[in-house]
């Protein structure tokens, strides 16, 4: 987990979206693909 928060692009979306979601959508980040992502990787 680590590795994907820190290294990749999937994981500074997800730190956009912690900060303010409005301004993250705003600049184009894939708010619903990274939310369901983020879902399927908490299951696991």
């Amino acid at each position: 987990m680590f590795f994907l928060e820190e290294f990749t692009r999937f994981g500074r979306y997800v730190r956009a979206i912690e900060d303010n979601e409005k301004v993250a959508e705003s600049l184009g980040v894939p708010i619903g693909r990274c939310k369901t992502l983020s879902f399927m990787l908490s299951v696991l």
